[in-house]
């Protein structure tokens, strides 16, 4: 009887629409180049003090800072105007190309940030980031919400994408980035299958 009712309720869910409406951060454990020089400012500036920069792959592990954190703790954070930082920006390799629905970034909030997806030949402006208030990080496209995803007019389809800071005080530093596909209904099904069989194989071991 057992048997019968999970095998139900997976069919149920590999067949169910909502469940492959359902989107996936794909850039979650990609591969992450910091291309240029970080972690360094002006001379004179107003920020003080010997701040780390944090490593890469935070900004794909899923942990969003506390909202208003400042801008330099537990970011990856560059001043333009220091010689070497003026054309820095961050590469994410996603490991396979992808339909993207959407993102979601957390960045310092007085700039302005560009990602730019590869389409076989050309860098091409996916989402234009926008200055967002609040002082420190925040989330875009929802400060409330680290949930909300920025959702495209149309998919894009590719495999990296590209991060820099486009405007505002020349501090610019960032935390997280996700980019949303949804799956395949084939990939599901794959997934559904392999939990079925361990479902099954758990259960039987239990007889």
């Amino acid at each position: 009887m057992l048997k019968k009712l999970i095998i139900a309720s997976l069919v149920g869910l590999l067949f169910s629409t909502s469940a492959w409406a359902l989107p996936i951060n794909v850039a979650d454990g990609a591969t992450v180049t910091l291309n240029g020089t970080y972690g360094v400012l002006r001379s004179g500036s107003v920020w003080t003090g010997s701040v780390p920069v944090a490593d890469a792959s935070t900004l794909v592990d899923g942990d969003f800072n506390l909202a208003a954190t400042e801008w330099r703790v537990g970011s990856v954070w560059w001043d333009q105007t220091v010689e070497g930082s003026t054309n820095n920006n961050i590469v994410i390799d996603l490991g396979d190309v992808y339909d993207l629905i959407g993102f979601i970034v957390q960045a310092d909030d007085n700039d302005a940030y560009l990602i730019e997806y590869w389409d076989g030949s050309n860098w091409l402006s996916a989402w234009n980031i926008p200055v967002i208030g609040g002082w420190g990080d925040q989330t875009r496209p929802n400060p409330a919400d680290n949930g909300e995803i920025y959702e495209l007019a149309t998919p894009i389809s590719t495999d990296m994408l590209r991060f820099t800071g486009v405007g505002g005080d020349g501090y610019y530093s960032v935390t997280e980035i996700q980019a949303f596909a949804v799956p395949e209904p084939g990939t599901l099904a794959l997934l559904g299958i392999g939990l079925l069989g361990l479902a099954l194989s758990r259960r039987s071991k239990k007889i």
